[in-house]
């Protein structure tokens, strides 16, 4: 059956489940090599000013193929994938619901010389419980987990902390059951810490009976008390989530439909939610990565040499409250949102990267957005993605064309 008639198959089947009044699960057959194309074409980087080539680092390779996990960064510089689905390299068997968490040590890889640099992933502890597809968070030193499916649509309601103090090192990690549970269990939730990171705000997420969730709350970092928040605007599984200084965005995701563009900014300062302009992105983004980058005053020209003016287009949005800056970047601190899984044709990679400017609450992409990111090299969904020191992106594994080689990547972009 050839790629165009798959399609064709899969649009019908769509159309039919809507008609039908049923939802239509934002899960997708897991570490498939995607034969077809994408419509993005990556572009060469150009050279910086000074000579430089701005591109995505390789850095090396996770041992398992890896997707639908978390990515957090600790304080102390190392980078933990959690969870998800994996299997091991070049294996035929289906991807197995992981308990496992990985571990890379980048502050001292980066403080290798570049000829010696033989740093490599660390098994981590063990998971209390198998986690696919959960939501993750860093409060301070502690990193929360928060639900995912266990296997055979059993979505978990509970949580498990992990003490990640520069002084603990991995070699004594333990993870261990938070009081709290969640009511009902569910996976795909976004989850982000607040601005002032003493707890973590989970949004959404579905159950075992493929209900997709519009709750909020607050998780304490303690892990015995929640705060129950407004109902998120729509029900929502698998959306991005990233804290900023205006609150934590919520974006993209899915539900009825593989894919969304809506954005919501919750804030703080009145916990309310407050409508943001959408994503760009034609057929919206599901299991995209994201983070929080502040832009070095050196990039404020544009790795192509313009100087970078994003969210100067007049979009609107609800009023809330506003960032530092007023107009450009001014306070240097961009959302960048790249990869995942596109409604168009259906369930589509990506490899396009949107950039939101926190000072003027807007998304851009193409030129403008180019100058601070590339798109990423191949096309790619379910990636893990977190922020290493304050202007560094690492994203992991995920689903695409690569096959294994992408199941396994792990890159790394620096403003």
């Amino acid at each position: 059956m050839g790629p165009l008639w798959r399609v064709a198959v899969a649009l019908l089947v769509l159309l039919l489940m809507v008609s039908e009044g049923h939802a239509v699960p934002t899960r997708i057959p897991r570490m498939q090599d995607v034969s077809r194309a994408s419509s993005h074409a990556a572009q060469p980087p150009p050279p910086a000013a000074d000579g430089r080539m701005w591109r995505w680092e390789a850095l090396p390779s996770l041992p398992v193929q890896w997707s639908e996990g978390c990515l957090v960064t600790t304080a102390n510089q190392q980078i933990i994938a959690i969870g998800g689905y994996t299997r091991v390299m070049d294996a035929k068997a289906a991807p197995q619901v992981s308990n496992e968490t990985w571990v890379f040590d980048l502050r001292s890889y980066d403080q290798q010389q570049a000829v010696t640099k033989t740093a490599a992933w660390a098994r981590g502890p063990a998971l209390q419980q198998r986690r696919g597809s959960p939501g993750c968070a860093v409060l301070g030193n502690t990193v929360v987990v928060v639900g995912g499916e266990a296997g055979s649509q059993d979505n978990l309601d509970t949580v498990e902390l992990l003490d990640a103090s520069p002084t603990n090192p991995p070699s004594v990690w333990s993870w261990q059951y938070a009081d709290v549970k969640l009511s009902p269990g569910r996976s795909g939730a976004a989850v982000a810490p607040t601005p002032d990171g003493t707890a973590a705000l989970v949004v959404g997420g579905f159950t075992n009976s493929l209900t997709y969730l519009n709750d909020a709350m607050l998780i304490h970092a303690d892990g015995t008390t929640t705060t129950p928040l407004p109902e998120f605007p729509v029900r929502r599984a698998s959306a991005s989530a990233v804290t900023t200084s205006a609150g934590v965005l919520v974006f993209g995701g899915g539900s009825t439909l593989p894919a969304y563009n809506e954005t919501v900014l919750w804030s703080p300062a009145d916990s309310q939610w407050h409508t943001q302009p959408d994503l760009l992105a034609g057929g919206g983004r599901n299991r995209a990565g994201a983070a929080t980058l502040i832009i070095p005053p050196t990039t404020m020209q544009g790795q192509r040499g313009q100087r970078i003016r994003l969210g100067q287009r007049g979009a609107t949005h609800d009023g809330g409250p506003v960032g530092r800056g007023s107009t450009g970047l001014d306070n240097n601190e961009v959302v960048l949102t790249t990869g995942g899984f596109s409604r168009t044709p259906f369930f589509d990679p990506m490899l396009d990267t949107e950039c939101f400017s926190v000072a003027n609450r807007t998304w851009d992409q193409g030129r403008q957005c180019d100058n601070i990111m590339l798109p990423l090299p191949s096309p790619r969904g379910g990636i893990g993605a977190a922020a290493a020191n304050s202007s560094c992106m690492v994203v992991a594994g995920g689903e695409g064309p690569g096959g294994p080689s992408t199941a396994s990547a792990v890159l790394r972009y620096c403003l």
